[in-house]
């Protein structure tokens, strides 16, 4: 890993692939060679109101979360196809951690 790859190590961002979609997570492994990024206490931002752009998302979060829909938080992913990485503010972390997880089960 290089020094700007290790950089973001340890941060929480808004990653999104280029085909798998849009996640925030803390970064545990970052290869820009393969656009390869391994995330922890990872959610995908499926949909969102409240922020026009990842940069809002990363910056703000959303103003809308009742009509966001994000599924449930997962301990681990591994994206294989970044192409984006915007480091995320506490502020945003907190309002897109707040969002109602949605799933079809009970």
């Amino acid at each position: 890993m290089n020094q700007f790859e290790t950089s973001y190590v340890g941060k929480k961002c808004i990653v999104r692939g280029d085909k798998s979609g849009v996640f925030l997570g803390e970064i545990t492994f970052l290869d820009t060679a393969s656009k390869t990024v391994e995330l922890k206490n990872v959610r995908r931002l499926w949909k969102w109101y409240g922020a026009e752009t990842v940069e809002d998302l990363a910056k703000f979060g959303v103003s809308r979360p009742n009509e966001c829909k994000f599924p449930v938080l997962i301990g681990k992913k591994l994206i294989q196809d970044y192409c984006e990485i915007t480091e995320a503010t506490d502020e945003s972390v907190n309002s897109l951690m707040e969002v109602k997880i949605w799933t079809a089960h009970k």
